[in-house]
């Protein structure tokens, strides 16, 4: 009886290593073959922008006619009846 376990001990050894050794090399039964890894074309797109600034041509500035100076808020009204 006592060879009969150590026989069966000795089989399952060996299959777990055998098993052990072809996941190692990456023959993983359950993942079964991949697929060759997809090439990826990656683009990159580089947009170049100038900004123009148009500036007046050296004119006098017109000076105000008439000063005019607001507040803030308008004065509130008020009825009385």
């Amino acid at each position: 009886m006592l060879t009969v376990a150590a026989l069966s001990l000795a089989a399952f050894v060996v299959v777990a290593a055998l098993l052990a050794v072809r996941m190692r090399d990456g023959h993983d039964p359950l993942l079964g073959a991949q697929p060759a890894p997809r090439r990826v074309l990656v683009r990159k797109v580089f947009e170049r922008v100038e900004q123009v600034q148009v500036v007046p041509s050296a004119a006098p500035a017109p000076s105000p006619a008439v000063s005019v100076s607001s507040s803030a808020a308008p004065a509130p009204v008020t009825r009385t009846s």
